[in-house]
């Protein structure tokens, strides 16, 4: 059974806090590197991201131990600034939040086998979704619905 995040209790949810150097982050960078086609920028954020993500694949799979559950299919999310992504920008002086959600997903078992690099372009790929069309029907949702969207 899946929890959403709408439904998810404190008891659900895990807090750990990683401490990575910025030669660690620059190994990973270049791990990444290796094995990525190129079209998603390899940065700081999606590496961490990535390797989070793949930590919690695997301890899911090992807690569980059945191959069922590397069929399972597993989401992160993440907060995405949409400053520069609205056309036009928000002024450099805008103090407000101007923050989405993007999300990836990937079978646990992807997670675990395909290349570190394709793991941070699937995490590159989500917030690449984030678009000024995008963006713009987020916000109008909002204004309609007064909340956000379970999903």
């Amino acid at each position: 059974e899946t929890t959403t995040v709408f439904e998810a209790t404190s008891q659900h949810l895990d807090f750990k806090i990683f401490k990575l150097s910025s030669e660690q982050i620059k190994k990973l960078k270049e791990r990444a590197s290796e094995t990525s086609s190129g079209y998603v920028r390899v940065t700081g954020f999606n590496v961490v991201t990535a390797l989070v993500w793949r930590c919690k694949a695997l301890s899911v799979a090992a807690e569980e131990g059945e191959e069922t559950n590397l069929e399972r299919e597993s989401t992160i999310l993440y907060a995405v600034d949409i400053r520069g992504r609205l056309n036009p920008e928000l002024p450099s002086s805008y103090t407000g939040n101007a923050v989405l959600t993007a999300y990836a997903k990937a079978k646990c078992k992807a997670l675990l086998e395909e290349p570190f690099g394709r793991i941070v372009e699937i995490v590159g790929d989500g917030a690449n979704r984030i678009t000024d069309e995008y963006a713009r029907s987020a916000i109008d949702w909002g204004e309609l619905y007064k909340g956000f969207p379970h999903g």
